[in-house]
C-alpha cells in the first residue's frame, strides 16, 4: 500500500477529460515521423531517378504494394549498403584492397579490428624581432621674427616594439589496429598529415597555443566481418528464424549493426571535435567558420545511398537469380572497393536491384570526390595541409558523410518499422493500448471460459449474512485510458477483472487478527482467492497504474474495512483498517510491484556466491509465501 486514507472522503465521479487539452498520442506522432522523413526522401528520389536508368521507376517503400518478407529484404539491402558506402569512405581516405584483406584475417581469427586517429600539436618559440612603429600624431614648433615664421620643427615619437614568432605545428594519423597495435606489424597506416603556419605574439612568456595529443579508436570488427572476399562484397544477413527477432528492425543482427553505426559517428564527432583544435595553429579567427560553411554546402552535394525505396520485382517467387557478373554489380566502377552481390533471398522481392544499388554507390563516390576537387579549388580555404586548408576540410567532409551514412541508416530502419506499426494500426482502426488488450482478451474469455469459470469484475456487496441487505460494496478498480476500444468513458474508473476460487465459510478455518499482544478477533466468512493478469506492452508500461481499492457504504449502514496480507491459512496481518458509513466512499491508491520470473530469478542468482544464492532463495521464498494481499 502507498498510503490510505483513514477518514472517509467522498470525491465527485470523474469526469471525462477535455478533448482541447489532450496531449498528441503516439500514433499521431508516429505519423508525423513517417512523414518527415518521407519529405526527406522525396528529395533523394529526384537524383536517384538522374542516376538510374529512365526505366527505372523506384518509390518509396509506403507507396509500393509488397510483402512481409520484402521488409526484412529492404532491411538487409540497406545495411549492406551503409557497410560497403562506409568501406568505400574509408577507401577514399587511404584504404586499399590489400589492407581490406589484411583486416578480414585479423578478423576472421578472432582479433579485434579498430580505426585509430591520433593528433599531436605543437607551439614552439622561433625567432624575435624588433621595429620602429611611428606614432601617427606629430608635434610642430614654429619660431618667428619680426611678425614672419622663420623656422619650424615637425617630430613624432618612435616606439620599438618587440615581435615574437612561434612556429605551430599539427599532425593527425589515421591508421587501423589489431588489438591494442602494440607493434607496427599490427598497424596499417591509412592517411598521415602535418600542417604547420606561424604566428605572432608581444610575449615570450605565454604560447599563443598549448601542445596536446589525443587518441580516439573505435571497434570495426562487426564492419569488417560482414564483408566477403573475394570481392569484398557485404553479405548481412537478418536470422529470422531466431526466437528474439520479431520485426526487421527488432531482432539481434540488426542491433548488432546499430552498435556499429552508433559507435561509429560518436567516434566520428569525437575527431572532428579534435580536428577543430588545428584551427588554433593558425591567426585567422573567421577561417572555421568558412571552413564548416563550405564542408556543408559540399556535403548536401553528396549522395547517400542507403534509401528505403522499392520498385518492380526482380522474378517471380522461386525462380533463381542468375549469379552476378562483374558488369551487373559494376565492380570496375573507379574508387568503388566494396559492391553489393545478388542473392537469393532478393528472388521476387520488390527492393532495388543489385546493379541499381551499385550504381548508387558509384555516383556517391563521384560526388565525393568532385567535391573534394572543390574543396582543393577554393580560394577561400589555405591550400594544401595548411591548419583549416583544403586537406583537412576534405578529410573532415568525408569523416561526416561516413556519419550521416550510419544516421541515415538508422532513420531507414526506424521507417520500416514505424511502417509496419501504421500499416497495423489502418487494419485494426487505432492504436491498440495494454487497457484495449485486456478488453480484447476479456471478449474471447466470455467466449472460452464456461459461466463459473470465466474471469469476473471485483465487486463485492459486504452483508451480515446471506438473509441481510448489503451493508455496502469493495471493489478493486483500474482507471481506464482515453484509449478503448469496446466504447468504455474515458478516465472513468472500472473493476478489474480476475480469475476467483470460491470456498464456503463452512468449508474454510476460522481466521483471527491480533488487537494486541493478548487480544485475538476471530472472525469466519466466504472466501474469495482472486487471481489478476494485468497486460502492459514493454518495460517502459507501468503495472496497475491507477489501481485502487474503494469501498462504499450505503445510507444508514456502516462496515469496517481491513487491509492486509494472508500470513497464512488462518493468520490475516492488517495493516491499515477504516470504518466506511453512510454513503462514505473510502479510495485507497495501490502500488503494485512485481517480481522477478523463476526465469529470471535463475539468470540473476547464477553468478552469486554459494551463500548469496541461498540467502536469495530464502527471501525469495517468503515473498512468495507472505505477499497474498488480503481483505
Amino acid at each position: 500500500l502507498k498510503h490510505a486514507h483513514r477518514k472517509a472522503v467522498r470525491r465527485p465521479r470523474p469526469h471525462p477529460p477535455s478533448p482541447h487539452t489532450r496531449l498528441p498520442s503516439p500514433v499521431m506522432a508516429n505519423a508525423f515521423a513517417v512523414t518527415a522523413f518521407e519529405s526527406k526522401l522525396r528529395a533523394a528520389l529526384q537524383r536517384v531517378r538522374l542516376v538510374l536508368d529512365t526505366e527505372r521507376a523506384p518509390q518509396l517503400a509506403s507507396e509500393v504494394h509488397h510483402r512481409y518478407q520484402d521488409k526484412y529484404v529492404l532491411a538487409e539491402c540497406l545495411t549492406n549498403s551503409a557497410v560497403a558506402s562506409q568501406v568505400n569512405c574509408l577507401a577514399s581516405l587511404g584504404l586499399r584492397a590489400e589492407h581490406l584483406e589484411q583486416l578480414a584475417s585479423w578478423a576472421g581469427a578472432g582479433t579485434a579490428v579498430s580505426l585509430c586517429f591520433e593528433l599531436q600539436t605543437s607551439c614552439t618559440h622561433d625567432r624575435t624581432e624588433t621595429r620602429e612603429v611611428e606614432s601617427p600624431e606629430s608635434r610642430t614648433v614654429e619660431k618667428s621674427a619680426g611678425g614672419r615664421v622663420v623656422a619650424a620643427l615637425t617630430s613624432k615619437v618612435t616606439t620599438k616594439v618587440e615581435e615574437h614568432f612561434w612556429k605551430t605545428e599539427g599532425k593527425y594519423h589515421l591508421f587501423a589496429t589489431r588489438g591494442v597495435g602494440a607493434v607496427d606489424s599490427d598497424r596499417i597506416s591509412l592517411l598521415q598529415r602535418t600542417s604547420g603556419a606561424e604566428m605572432k605574439t608581444s610575449s615570450a612568456e605565454v604560447a599563443p597555443h598549448a601542445g596536446r595529443r589525443t587518441t580516439q579508436q573505435v571497434n570495426i570488427s562487426w564492419l569488417v566481418k560482414q564483408l566477403e572476399t573475394p570481392g569484398f562484397s557485404p553479405g548481412f544477413k537478418v536470422d529470422r528464424a531466431h526466437t528474439e527477432c520479431h520485426t526487421p528492425r527488432r531482432n539481434a543482427d540488426v542491433q548488432l549493426a546499430a552498435e556499429h553505426f552508433g559507435e561509429l559517428g560518436a567516434w566520428v564527432n569525437r575527431v572532428l571535435s579534435d580536428l577543430s583544435v588545428l584551427f588554433d595553429l593558425q591567426a585567422d579567427p573567421a577561417l572555421k567558420g568558412q571552413v564548416a560553411r563550405d564542408v556543408k554546402a559540399c556535403q548536401e552535394a553528396v549522395l547517400i545511398p542507403v534509401l528505403p525505396l522499392l520498385g518492380e520485382a526482380s522474378c517471380e517467387p522461386g525462380e533463381s537469380q542468375a549469379e552476378p557478373t562483374p558488369s551487373s554489380t559494376e565492380v570496375s566502377a573507379p574508387g568503388v572497393v566494396a559492391s553489393l552481390a545478388s542473392s537469393r533471398d532478393s528472388a521476387g522481392s520488390r527492393v532495388l536491384a543489385m546493379r541499381d544499388a551499385n550504381r548508387l554507390l558509384a555516383e556517391e563516390l563521384r560526388a565525393l570526390g568532385e567535391q573534394r576537387a572543390c574543396l582543393a579549388q577554393s580560394s577561400a580555404l589555405p591550400a594544401g595541409d595548411a591548419p583549416g586548408g583544403a586537406g583537412q576540410a576534405a578529410f573532415s567532409m568525408t569523416l561526416e558523410h561516413c556519419r550521416l551514412v550510419g544516421q541515415q541508416w538508422s532513420e531507414s530502419l526506424d521507417y520500416i518499422e514505424r511502417l509496419l506499426r501504421r500499416q497495423l494500426v489502418a487494419a485494426i482502426g487505432k492504436e491498440v493500448t495494454p487497457a484495449d488488450f485486456a478488453q480484447y482478451m476479456g471478449f474471447h474469455n466470455r467466449k472460452v471460459f464456461r459461466a463459473p469459470f470465466a474471469p469476473m469484475p471485483f465487486c463485492f456487496g459486504a452483508r451480515r449474512s446471506q438473509h441481510h441487505d448489503p451493508e455496502g460494496t469493495v471493489s478493486l478498480e483500474e482507471q481506464e485510458p482515453e484509449s478503448c476500444i469496446f466504447g468504455s468513458v474515458a478516465g472513468a474508473a472500472t473493476p478489474v477483472a480476475t480469475l476467483v476460487s470460491k470456498c464456503a465459510a463452512d468449508a474454510a478455518p476460522d481466521m483471527r487478527f491480533a488487537l494486541g499482544a493478548s487480544t485475538f478477533v476471530t472472525f469466519r466468512g466466504d472466501r474469495h482467492l482472486h487471481a489478476w493478469l494485468s497486460h502492459r506492452f514493454g518495460s517502459a508500461d507501468t503495472t496497475g497504474s491507477g489501481v485502487s481499492l474503494v469501498a462504499r457504504a450505503r445510507q444508514f449502514s456502516s462496515m469496517i474495512v481491513l487491509v492486509g496480507r494472508i500470513a497464512s491459512a488462518s493468520c490475516f496481518e492488517p495493516r491499515c483498517a477504516a470504518i466506511v458509513q453512510n454513503r462514505d466512499e473510502l479510495s485507497v491508491p495501490l502500488d503494485l510491484a512485481t517480481i522477478p520470473t523463476a526465469r529470471e530469478f535463475q539468470d540473476a542468482i547464477e553468478s552469486l556466491s554459494p551463500e548469496q544464492q541461498d540467502f536469495a532463495k530464502a527471501f525469495r521464498a517468503m515473498q512468495l509465501e507472505s505477499t497474498l494481499f488480503g481483505v
